[in-house]
């Protein structure tokens, strides 16, 4: 039961769109994820549009139970309530099948984990917001970088709350906090030929999960946990910025790269760039670029760099998306290929080190833009396409299912 709520909130907050349906839709999947399942019975009397099965969920914030007791207000008004259209779908493929019954789990039931959880008393922005300083092994801008792929939620430290009763002590239980936090995989990826000891990318994570409740006796624990589930992070209150860079000439590659971007609506602030065709400044001003090689992005991505680091604020965008279709074609240049791999890569490490990270798309299938048997350092990521760059996008910086949640035409399109 527990995994069927959770196969549908991660569902419902993959919707795409920013109306009020999909605004709704998103709301009740954030609302599931902090509910445990009770269990599933029959219903005392009918409910409309049911076949008379209820699932009993406890809940533990009051506003995502307002949010659920509202559409199950819809039942009363002979409308189609979210939660009961997909809990059916989720319980074996039926339209209308269960209604819901939701309860307040206590902060005395013993019985759940969670049962004292609070939300924070401010709202939690993105946790890179929180880095303000790099750690023994880390600099702050990749403690940043790595960060906005953790997810985090605020609870109470039930361990710490036990000592303190058994030691007299008196405290506020407002005060006893457990950040739970958890990450996606490219976190382990990156940090797999770091040099640091076992067990400290938890602690350096946890850190800055903590930081979210500075001031307060505050605990940490890595958990296992959906990456679609954001935890107590608003990712609408101050949505990434994403900055692509595609080939001059747009075409058929940028309308697909704008169109997956797309379905995250407002979850994500989205500026499509494409790269120079012309040396920009110096003595060779205004000489054509080579397109065929990775020339228009070198000369790009090193303008991009000079812009950042004349500025004293931080970087006007968090990710660079680079990408171009078909490959390069060097048989008629002058230019190293190597070289130009080596470029990139170097380009790449220069942005990261500003704390942007860089996802390239410009390869083609299994052939790399980047130098081969390379171990890409924090804060760069390389798809095999423009397309899957763009998806990667979404499945970490929003929701995995975004990535296939709508229906693709193709070369229809």
């Amino acid at each position: 039961m527990a995994s069927l709520v959770a196969e549908t909130a991660s569902r419902l907050v993959a919707t795409t769109g920013d109306d009020d349906v999909a605004v709704e839709r998103r709301e009740l999947g954030r609302a599931l994820f902090g509910c445990e399942a009770l269990g599933l019975h029959r219903a005392p009397e009918h409910v409309w549009g049911t076949q008379g099965l209820v699932i009993e969920l406890g809940v533990y914030d009051a506003d995502d139970l307002r949010l659920i007791e509202d559409d199950r207000a819809k039942h009363d008004r002979k409308t189609i309530s979210v939660l009961s259209a997909e809990l059916s779908r989720s319980l074996g493929g039926f339209s209308r099948a269960v209604s819901v019954s939701a309860r307040k789990i206590q902060s005395d039931d013993d019985n759940w984990l969670l049962a004292q959880y609070d939300n924070p008393p401010t709202q939690i922005e993105r946790l890179d917001q929180y880095v303000d300083e790099g750690c023994i092994h880390l600099t702050r801008n990749q403690l940043r970088i790595l960060a906005r792929h953790t997810r985090c939620r605020v609870s109470v430290d039930h361990a710490e709350v036990d000592k303190l009763v058994g030691n007299g002590v008196e405290f506020d239980m407002g005060e006893v906090r457990d950040v739970l936090f958890w990450w996606t995989p490219v976190v382990d990826e990156w940090l797999r030929d770091v040099d640091m000891p076992r067990g400290f990318r938890q602690s350096a994570l946890g850190s800055v999960a903590s930081a979210v409740v500075k001031g307060e006796r505050t605990g940490t624990d890595d958990v296992i946990a959906s990456f679609d589930d954001w935890g107590d992070i608003d990712i609408t209150a101050d949505p990434l910025v994403i900055r692509t860079l595609g080939p001059a000439t747009g075409g058929a590659t940028q309308d697909d790269v704008k169109r997956v971007l797309a379905r995250a609506g407002g979850l994500l602030t989205v500026h499509h760039e494409t790269c120079v065709s012309r040396i920009p400044t110096g003595r060779s001003k205004g000489k054509m670029l080579d397109w065929k090689t990775y020339e228009p992005q070198i000369v790009t991505m090193e303008h991009l760099i000079d812009e950042c680091r004349k500025s004293d604020d931080d970087p006007p965008f968090d990710v660079l998306l680079v990408y171009r279709g078909g490959g390069a074609d060097y048989t008629d240049s002058d230019r190293s290929h190597n070289d130009d791999r080596n470029q990139l890569l170097n380009l790449a490490q220069d942005l990261a080190g500003l704390g942007i990270e860089v996802v390239f798309g410009i390869g083609h299938g299994d052939a790399s833009a980047l130098p081969k048997d390379c171990d890409l350092p924090i804060g760069i990521y390389e798809a095999t396409t423009p397309t899957a760059a763009a998806e990667w996008v979404l499945r970490e910086f929003v929701n995995s299912r975004m990535a296939n949640s709508r229906y693709d035409p193709g070369q229809r399109a």
